[in-house]
């Protein structure tokens, strides 16, 4: 029997073209399976590629389409919704209680678990403007994305929404419908990795092994991708001014990235960062982000758009202090003055923060601070509830 009182088990079906650990945004629903499991469920999965180690999934493996990487979501959207409507309308198998669609990939989803906003981000572009080819293409692609999410919101099927912020949440109400129940489902975090206590213990080696010394001030910054979104190359402004202001210990820590996509942004800041090596750090991908960012004392993310941002809850639980601009999520994990600060965009503002923060001695790590992220376990708890009203919800239709 389920915490709920179920005593049939829930047939619950994931719809995700990457049903993985290592994606940030699959992270916390990969991590509950093994809870709903125990409450009764029984999980199918629809997917290109899923976690190996999967116990008592049923995997459906969707075929690729040849397209480009750009519209591979798009492509997976119709391989879905193509093999729903033959598995469930033409061979007329059951379908599951429940039906929960990353993003808008399932037209017949009950639920919805949302980790962007394509229009906060096309309205970031617009602020942003565009330089070159790159930069419209990049907006031609958030376009579609705008689409995505015009078509997640206004699914007359899908009435349940979980986005993973407050901000995500209030742009949902804003160009979505009104009949859609929109509960944020805010971003999990392994407690057990990411403590002041191992920060403390692992601060002297991964130092060491970085090449800093005592007396350099690290920030750091990850990304596996999305750089000009995620604010990098504001991130080099903001420490550079501080080091021309005369804060030449500041050092740039920059965890994760491919060696292919590293190479280009070292190109661009051998042409307009003189002498960056002797201050900027790449670690490239690592297995262990906690232990390489128990190396810094402080997180630097001047990013034009996120949703709730894995890497900023993981960074304040390990105590390091917060300097972010005021992108989507941020308010779910920053307390201004408290935990960190709210910096511009501008890089000279931001710099302004940031030296009044040297001066005051503040920029050193302290305690940790999860603000409005959850642990695996109550992501997993939270995520199981809104399964089970999602079920009752199309019962209570079907009844109808």
């Amino acid at each position: 029997m389920t915490d709920t009182g179920r005593e049939i088990p829930l047939r619950v079906l994931l719809v995700d073209p990457n049903i993985v650990s290592s994606s940030p945004t699959m992270k916390g629903i990969v991590w509950s399976i093994p809870y709903l499991q125990e409450q009764g469920m029984e999980i199918e999965a629809w997917c290109w590629c899923c976690e190996r180690d999967l116990k008592d999934v049923t995997v459906r493996l969707l075929p690729r389409l040849p397209v480009p990487r750009q519209l591979s979501l798009w492509a997976f959207f119709f391989v879905c919704n193509f093999y729903g409507l033959y598995r469930f309308g033409l061979c007329r198998k059951p379908r599951p209680d429940v039906i929960q669609s990353g993003g808008f990939y399932y037209l017949g989803a009950d639920m919805s678990v949302i980790q962007f906003s394509n229009i906060d981000w096309l309205r970031a572009q617009l602020r942003l403007g565009f330089k070159g080819v790159k930069d419209l293409l990049i907006f031609a692609r958030t376009l579609l994305g705008v689409v995505a999410d015009l078509i997640l919101m206004w699914n007359p099927g899908c009435r349940r929404l979980h986005p993973a912020s407050d901000a995500v949440a209030a742009d949902l109400r804003r160009w979505g419908p009104a009949w859609n129940r929109i509960e944020v489902l805010p971003n999990a975090f392994d407690p057990e990795k990411f403590t002041v206590e191992r920060r403390e213990r692992e601060r002297a080696g991964a130092r060491k092994a970085l090449g800093f010394r005592g007396e350099d001030l690290v920030f750091a910054f990850v990304s596996l991708g999305h750089y000009r979104r995620k604010g990098f190359f504001e991130a080099v402004e903001i420490l550079e001014n501080l080091r021309t202001r005369g804060h030449h210990s500041v050092r740039f820590l920059v965890v994760g990235g491919t060696e292919a996509t590293l190479s280009g942004l070292k190109k661009k800041l051998e042409c307009g960062t003189p002498g960056w090596e002797s201050w900027i750090t790449f670690t490239g991908m690592v297995d262990d982000t906690g232990r390489i960012l128990s190396a810094a004392d402080a997180f630097l993310y001047p990013s034009y758009s996120e949703a709730f941002a894995l890497v900023e809850i993981e960074a304040s639980a390990l105590g390091l202090p917060l300097y972010l601009t005021r992108h989507h999520g941020a308010e779910m994990i920053l307390e201004d003055g408290i935990n960190g600060r709210f910096i511009d965009w501008d890089p000279s503002k931001a710099a302004d923060v940031i030296e009044e923060e040297l001066r005051e001695g503040r920029v050193v790590p302290g305690e940790s601070q999860t603000g409005r992220a959850v642990s695996r376990e109550e992501y997993a708890r939270r995520l199981a509830g809104f399964l089970e009203s999602a079920a009752a919800d199309r019962r209570s239709v079907s009844d109808a």
